[in-house]
């Protein structure tokens, strides 16, 4: 079982369906009461266990002073393969819309992207075995929900995944600021998987090899980059203006 933390993040935990052996609040906590009220009325039909926990209690249970005055204990994120995520696109009579992360390393991006990713629609994520920030509780808390929402694939090699997903018709794009194609000019209403590469060093250049468009966010000021989970929400909901442009 896994520690998740946060008020939002535990509600939509508990509209996902995943199992949550027992949901903990810190007493003596007025603020929460608004919290205490819908969780009671989410729990209605269920039999989970609500305890009252000390604050000490609290942050020794959830290690961590980011609580929030709430914590749950959950059954850990369960993975599908890739085929399911085309199956998820299927049944919603979509193109597919998929993300992959090459070397996403800090769980507060993970959790960001999380976010914006099922924000966006996105099919689904494809996450390498290696070189990826842990699936726990900041990845969760920092998603606001989003982990419990969105399928997640974990494959060995992401290089022969991109491969897999071009024999299906999926067209790849990376992003570089070195570019010289802005992402606006790639047509996203296509099957589509983005790729966000490591917070500094950005994609593997086997994975930039694959990529069908390489695309760059114009950066007008001074600073020169953009967090990775910031240019992948830029690219996700390009994604949904374009696919909403043409209903």
């Amino acid at each position: 079982m896994d520690i998740i933390t946060g008020k939002r993040t535990i509600i939509e935990a508990l509209h996902s369906g995943i199992l949550i052996n027992e949901i903990y609040i810190q007493d003596n906590m007025k603020q929460k009461e608004g919290f205490i009220r819908e969780i009671k009325n989410i729990l209605k039909k269920s039999n989970i266990p609500l305890k009252s926990l000390s604050s000490y209690e609290l942050r020794h249970l959830s290690k961590t002073e980011k609580h929030g005055g709430a914590a749950a204990k959950v059954e850990e994120k369960r993975f599908v393969d890739v085929e399911q995520i085309f199956q998820n696109a299927e049944q919603k009579q979509e193109k597919p819309f998929i993300i992959l992360l090459n070397g996403i390393e800090d769980p507060h991006n993970f959790g960001a992207i999380l976010r914006s990713a099922d924000g966006a629609g996105a099919h689904g994520i494809i996450i390498p075995k290696r070189r990826t920030a842990p699936i726990g509780a900041t990845t969760a808390r920092t998603s606001a929900g989003g982990l419990y929402h969105i399928p997640i694939a974990k494959v060995a090699n992401i290089s022969q995944t991109i491969m897999k997903l071009k024999e299906k018709g999926v067209w790849i794009v990376g992003s570089d600021s070195s570019s010289d194609t802005m992402y606006y000019d790639v047509d996203f209403t296509m099957p589509i998987a983005v790729i966000i590469g490591n917070e500094g060093k950005g994609m593997q250049d086997i994975v930039r090899k694959k990529c069908d468009f390489i695309v760059k966010i114009p950066m007008i000021g001074n600073v020169k980059s953009l967090n990775a989970s910031v240019s992948g929400g830029v690219l996700f909901y390009e994604a949904v203006r374009q696919r909403f442009r043409k209903i």
